[in-house]
């Protein structure tokens, strides 16, 4: 009785054997890869989703699966705010495939992850964004991106989102150069506060930035002796914004 109920098990066992581990994914086809690492996604499984993308895309690199696992990488990215990691990753999509008929998207999500990072840890961790407080180099790529999107795809479902962060991008590095520009002219650097006003002027002509521009320029060449080009820079002060605080 015993012997057979040992035989009884050790096939049982063989016959186990057989079988793969449902945990196992790289026995996955990859429709349940996709599902799996869409459904952890929702779930804020962030670095298993993960785990299931790159699987799908170290074994279906060049169907459809593996390019989608591409894109949805660069998502769960940004929803991880790592800005740069998703960065990369939407460069790497829109690199491979720029026919994709999704490439939109990946510029979308290039644009976003500046934008993330323009706005720094404020931005990252509590969704605002400080215009005043905003990292020049990451919102002009962020800028950049954008501006390629609307540019490529102006009637893409992002351009609208897109145009909206556009505008707060240069207002942001509007006031960026008001700042620098106040920084010189409190240290009596006036070349240098006469031209990052005139950048304001040049670059961001329709931000609210440009009155403070104006008036840095009325004041700084007060400053340098130079009353023609100050009462000049008056007039156009008083000509745009006759409401002015600083007239």
């Amino acid at each position: 009785m015993r012997a057979a109920l040992i035989l009884t098990l050790t096939a049982a066992l063989a016959a186990g054997c057989q079988y793969t581990d449902p945990g196992d994914i790289t026995q996955w086809p990859a429709d349940k890869l996709l599902a799996e690492a869409r459904d952890a996604t929702a779930g804020r499984a962030y670095t298993r989703a993960l785990e299931y993308l790159a699987e799908l895309e170290k074994r279906f690199p060049y169907n459809k699966y593996g390019r989608q696992a591409m894109l949805e990488k660069a998502y769960i990215h940004h929803r991880q705010k790592k800005p740069e990691e998703a960065r990369a990753a939407a460069e790497r999509f829109i690199e491979q495939y720029p026919a994709h008929p999704s490439v939109d998207y990946a510029y979308y999500l290039k644009g976003l992850s500046g934008y993330d990072d323009a706005g720094g840890p404020i931005r990252r961790l509590m969704g605002r964004f400080n215009l005043r407080t905003v990292d020049p180099g990451a919102a002009r790529d962020s800028r950049e991106a954008f501006a390629d999107l609307l540019s490529r795809f102006p009637h893409s479902r992002y351009a609208a989102d897109a145009r909206e962060k556009m505008e707060q991008l240069v207002n942001a590095l509007a006031w960026h150069e008001i700042d620098v520009a106040r920084f010189y002219l409190d240290r009596q650097a006036y070349v240098a506060a006469v031209g990052r006003s005139k950048t304001v002027l040049e670059k961001y002509s329709g931000t609210p930035a440009a009155e403070e521009a104006l008036a840095i320029l009325v004041t700084t060449y007060r400053a340098m002796g130079l009353p023609r080009l100050s009462e000049d820079a008056r007039r156009v002060l008083q000509l745009n914004f006759p409401q002015s605080r600083h007239l």
